[in-house]
């Protein structure tokens, strides 16, 4: 059996939390139908989840790079034009900054994707419209906000250095 390696901790930190935050929160006749988990927990329930989890992940991130990343970019967070080929004779520490502080990024932001439409599945889902949930939502979205542009910041200013 193969461990938990780097690669795999960063997929799951940057697509299948924010996936699964919102596989939370949809009812549980949808959860049904979408796992086809009609018998109980069965492994193709567990596959099908994890597969509808990993593409709500990548969606999130889609949504994440069209609307967070601009609006980072317009807020003053750029980095330089990079040199790509300096990236062979750098690539082990271009992959590590990925580790360090991509990853990161991806999961604060994709995050937010997925509390903002988790909290709107919640509303069609029957809770109310104000209550503790939304304040908590939005101190999470507050706190990813800062760390995906603390992580970016970090991730530019690295990849800058390295490769300009």
């Amino acid at each position: 059996m193969q461990h938990l390696n780097s690669s795999s901790f960063g997929y799951t930190i940057a697509y299948i939390i924010p996936g699964a935050i919102c596989w939370l929160t949809i009812g549980d006749d949808l959860k049904e139908v979408l796992s086809n988990n009609f018998g109980g927990a069965t492994i193709g329930g567990l596959v099908s989840t994890t597969i509808i989890v990993l593409f709500f992940g990548l969606t999130f991130s889609t949504i994440r790079w069209l609307l967070i990343d601009r609006l980072h970019r317009w807020t003053g967070l750029q980095s330089q034009k990079w040199r790509f080929d300096k990236l062979v004779e750098n690539l082990s520490a271009f992959e590590s900054l990925g580790s360090f502080h991509y990853q990161y990024y991806q999961f604060y932001a994709n995050s937010i994707v997925a509390i903002v439409i988790g909290n709107v599945n919640l509303k069609l889902n029957g809770f109310p419209l104000v209550g503790w949930l939304d304040f908590v939502s939005l101190l999470w979205c507050i706190l990813f906000w800062l760390g995906s542009r603390d992580t970016l910041q970090k991730y530019n200013a690295r990849v800058d250095q390295l490769l300009t």
